[in-house]
């Protein structure tokens, strides 16, 4: 289901999983996992889809995209919930121990899984879809390129689905990853993947067009989650959260501060973040609160919505 935006006055307001790294990828690096034989031939017995499970709901409908009949995709962070602080239950840590693979995108909990998958699930394959892709700073400072294998590191951006370049990265890692898992379903994982590509790159010269009126522009959040998105387009993202946390008093003036300096005319909140800290600071402001969604399940629909929401919010045009 396509996410929508929705324009809400301010006032009205209310106030796994691990890396395991002993595989090698497809591409190189792109997989880690247990069972390199099962990897190599990825065939199930029985000859149903190969079971993967993904651990946000974006990452569960790019596999999808690309794995087609070939898949089937279930997701550990249900929608709604948030993902950087969820706890998977036990039953979810059974299912996963089910699965041939798993796609990660670098959530907190993931890494917190690591003991439990190795006791748990010692055949599976982890695809981490951050591999190749050049990782934002959440706070500052330059571009890291992920390799599988890196440490840990909170102050890199995970939202990677909300970058159309970066999510044509993804895409490829997918494709390998599922065409070395299925070799007899290349050709249809190679066409879904052209498929989705070409979407994709139209949809990507679109919003290039679309959002000419916000370059040099800036837009407030709540939560810091959209900057590979605004990094493609040249728009400025500034984060009303820090370092994971609400602002102070101080911090709380500076955001208002430079916000009213940079002229935004909307607090954009996602539905897990619509603290009364927001409310506070578009009152503050005399402006509106938009609540808009990274996490949706249709990932392209999604870019194109929050596209029109940043327009319609910054400049007034929808």
């Amino acid at each position: 289901m396509a996410s929508s935006w929705i324009r809400i006055s301010s006032a009205a307001l209310l106030p796994v999983l691990l890396f395991i790294a002993c595989g090698a990828s497809p591409r190189g690096n792109a997989v880690a996992g247990g069972d390199s034989a099962t990897a190599a031939s990825g065939q199930d017995r029985s000859g149903s889809p190969l079971r993967v499970m993904a651990g946000v709901v974006p990452a569960g409908y790019l596999a999808r995209q690309i794995g087609g009949s070939a898949v089937d995709v279930s997701v550990m962070v249900p929608p709604g919930r948030e993902p950087h602080t969820y706890e998977p239950t036990p039953q979810q840590v059974t299912e996963l121990s089910k699965a041939k693979i798993y796609v990660r995108v670098g959530m907190p909990f993931e890494e917190s899984l690591l003991p439990r998958i190795r006791a748990t699930a010692p055949g599976l394959t982890v695809v981490d879809l951050r591999t190749g892709v050049e990782l934002r700073p959440i706070s500052g400072g330059r571009r890291v390129l992920f390799k599988p294998g890196d440490p840990a590191d909170e102050n890199l951006d995970p939202h990677i689905w909300l970058g159309p370049r970066e999510l044509a990265t993804e895409a490829a890692t997918l494709r390998d990853a599922f065409i070395a898992a299925r070799p007899g379903e290349r050709e249809l994982i190679e066409s879904n993947y052209r498929s989705f590509t070409e979407r994709l790159s139209t949809l990507d010269a679109r919003l290039a067009r679309m959002l000419k009126p916000l370059d040099g522009k800036s837009i407030l959040v709540f939560h810091p989650a959209f900057g590979y998105f605004t990094d493609t387009y040249g728009i400025t993202q500034l984060a009303i959260e820090k370092d994971g946390r609400e602002p102070g008093p101080r911090e709380l003036l500076d955001v208002i501060r430079t916000a009213r300096s940079a002229g935004v005319r909307s607090v954009f909140v996602e539905p897990e973040f619509a603290e009364t800290t927001a409310r506070r600071i578009a009152e503050s402001l005399g402006v509106d609160v938009v609540v808009i969604n990274p996490l949706a399940a249709d990932v392209l629909a999604n870019l194109l919505s929050m596209a029109k929401a940043f327009l319609a919010g910054t400049v007034g045009v929808s």
